[in-house]
């Protein structure tokens, strides 16, 4: 550096004296600053470094490692820089290193991943299937795993049910989204029918016990009453059904089903008379009177069968066509009932016949009239 100065008194102007100067270099003094980042399952952070250089001057820092304090979750983490060092820039030369070292804060945020259920079904009555899933959006971190399992709503019946999350959990370092699915009980092909009647003493039931029909079956269940017996009613659980007839049902088979015939006792609602007959040798109809005794018919009346029974040898006698049902009134009231009987063989005009009439209110309630010795 040269530095000029005023002459003396004679104006003469002084000699120009060289002088030296040290500038000494600046010191840079780096400071840190956190980068938020997301759970990875390690401690590695990231900063940015910054630092007091003169505005304009060119300088290189860096640094060889950064550090949480751990791997887990969190807000306003520490992070600790080491490894500072100046590598660099046109300005370099003029500056020392004050630090090598820094710490700032950061965030680690939970780790998004979603869960979602597999689709699953299964026969009726069959026991659940394993409930399992997928991880459809993200990923596990190494050593990382979801514990406990999936649920569903309860039922046995056909239908579907929601499988719900259950149990099934991550540790705190992840922001677990479940997307539920549906379990599917698919229905059965065939379902059982159980029949009885109640007392069983009351009836003999058409079909009998436990039997198996393809789903969607109309299965028809016919009660005959035990003489004495008649059907106060029936009781259904698990289908539909349709009354076909005082003694019988028909069941449509949407899932197991138990029907019960219930048998009431008490005295014969109708009563038969033998009211006229015809002894010529011919084709001739008899009578028979089906009186309803008082009692509700639950059904028209009708002729079930007629039997002759000649007593002697030498004649024969054929039963024509039974008349069809006919209703009687409610409480008093009677019906006759014409029976075509075609004769033959010696001696017919003199011979005596054993009667059996059966009959009943609609087959509900059977009677039968029985009488000896009938003259034809």
């Amino acid at each position: 550096i040269r530095a000029s100065q005023a002459g003396n008194a004679t104006y003469d102007p002084a000699s120009p004296v060289d002088r030296s100067f040290i500038v000494a270099k600046a010191t840079l003094t780096v400071t840190a600053t956190g980068i938020n980042k997301g759970y990875d399952g390690a401690t590695a952070a990231t900063v940015t470094l910054g630092d007091n250089r003169v505005t304009g001057d060119i300088v290189t820092t860096t640094y060889s490692t950064a550090t949480f304090a751990d791997k887990n979750v969190g807000t306003g983490k520490s992070v600790n820089v080491s490894g500072i060092s100046i590598t660099g820039g046109a300005a370099a030369g003029n500056y020392t290193l004050g630090n090598s070292t820094a710490s700032s804060t950061a965030n680690i945020t939970a780790r998004p991943i979603t869960v979602t259920a597999d689709t699953m079904g299964k026969a009726f009555g069959a026991a659940d299937p394993a409930l399992t899933w997928q991880i459809t959006t993200g990923s596990l971190v190494a050593g990382d795993g979801l514990t406990g399992s999936l649920s569903r709503n309860p039922g046995e019946s056909a239908g579907s049910y929601a499988i719900t999350q259950g149990s099934l959990t991550l540790n705190a370092n992840y922001a677990l989204t479940y997307m539920g699915a549906n379990l599917t009980i698919y229905p059965p092909t065939t379902y059982k029918l159980t029949t009885s009647a109640s007392p069983s003493a009351g009836g003999a039931l058409a079909p009998y016990g436990v039997n198996s029909y393809p789903a969607g079956s109309k299965v028809t269940v016919t009660v005959g009453p035990t003489f004495g017996y008649y059907v106060s009613g029936w009781s259904v659980t698990g289908s539909s059904y349709t009354v076909k007839s005082p003694t019988s049902i028909e069941v449509t088979l949407t899932a197991n089903t138990t029907v019960t015939a219930n048998m009431a006792s008490g005295a014969p609602s109708l009563s038969a008379t033998l009211l006229s007959k015809v002894t010529n040798i011919a084709n001739r109809d008899w009578t028979f009177r089906l009186a309803n005794k008082g009692s509700a018919i639950a059904g028209s009346a009708r002729i079930d069968s007629l039997t002759l029974t000649p007593t002697t040898t030498g004649c024969t006698a054929t039963v024509g066509a039974l008349p069809s049902s006919q209703a009687l009134p409610a409480t008093v009231g009677a019906a006759d009932y014409l029976i075509p009987i075609t004769f033959s063989g010696l001696s017919c005009n003199t011979v005596r016949f054993n009667v059996q009439l059966n009959f009943s209110d609609g087959g509900n309630y059977p009677g039968v009239l029985k009488q000896s010795n009938v003259y034809k």
